[in-house]
């Protein structure tokens, strides 16, 4: 019976074993260390911490710093509970707030811009992104724009959406494409001075030019409706006074625009 009982219990250890070798080489799920670190076999993640999901490959070391976690040498991939989604960065560190840093990063994106290939980035979650270069870079709103071997660039968010950004670029004389929201061709790219808007009335002086109105003022017809307001909220034309801008007087008071 002993015996019996003996041979049993080793099987059942083989067994433990066996499944525990399978899941380290087939890349089973980690639990991120709550203190000190931890060197992975090639493992995924769910829900540890301030990463929803993401992997690693062997021999990377986890540090639990008590403020967020450490990845060295590099963390594969990642997607954040801030909503970032990052892959193949060096030296990343992500706090418990959803901050990152990473001396580089194959690829990062968050809201409507993706980065390649980054250098030194430092993302404060859902307010600031910096870098002090990436190879490619690309924002889908609210203007398309697309733009190769960038230098140290600010981009600042507001609700977790792009706000505003300023790019420095690492070459001279070279020609940057930007896609005109309001142009003749929507569906072609178009060099930034295409998009150049001297009055500040949301339509870029190529469109008004191209359309008869005044690129100096936002008021072609003066008629207190600017060539905006009539272009995109009103049926009206605006080359010419008409009897909307009184209408447009009389409910002033009930009209809110944004």
């Amino acid at each position: 019976m002993k015996k019996r009982l003996s041979i049993i219990f080793i099987v059942f250890m083989l067994l433990i074993l066996f499944t525990y070798a399978v899941t380290q080489e087939e890349g089973g799920p980690e639990e991120f260390p709550t203190s000190g670190s931890n060197t992975l076999g090639s493992a995924t993640f769910t829900n540890q911490g301030p990463v929803k999901s993401g992997s690693a490959t062997a021999g990377t070391t986890i540090t639990n710093t008590g403020t967020g976690y450490k990845f060295s040498p590099t963390l594969t991939s990642a997607i954040t509970t801030s909503g970032a989604q990052l892959s193949n960065c060096r030296d990343a560190f992500i706090s418990n707030g959803g901050d990152i840093t990473a001396s580089s990063c194959n690829y990062f994106s968050f809201d409507s811009i993706q980065l390649g290939d980054s250098s030194n980035l430092n993302f404060q979650a859902t307010d600031t992104l910096t870098v002090d270069s990436a190879s490619r870079m690309l924002i889908e709103s609210p203007v398309k724009i697309y733009i190769e071997n960038i230098g140290r660039s600010v981009f600042n968010f507001k609700d977790n959406k792009l706000q505003s950004f300023e790019i420095s670029m690492k070459e001279k004389n070279t020609t940057y494409l930007m896609r005109n929201p309001i142009a003749l061709q929507q569906g072609r790219f178009a060099e930034i001075e295409t998009f150049k808007d001297t009055d500040s009335d949301g339509l870029a002086d190529s469109f008004e030019g191209a359309n008869g109105l005044n690129a100096n003022s936002k008021d072609t017809d003066g008629d207190a409706l600017t060539d905006y307001e009539e272009i995109m909220k009103y049926p009206t034309d605006p080359k010419k006074a008409d009897i909307m801008q009184q209408w447009h007087n009389q409910r002033a008071s009930a009209i809110s625009f944004s």
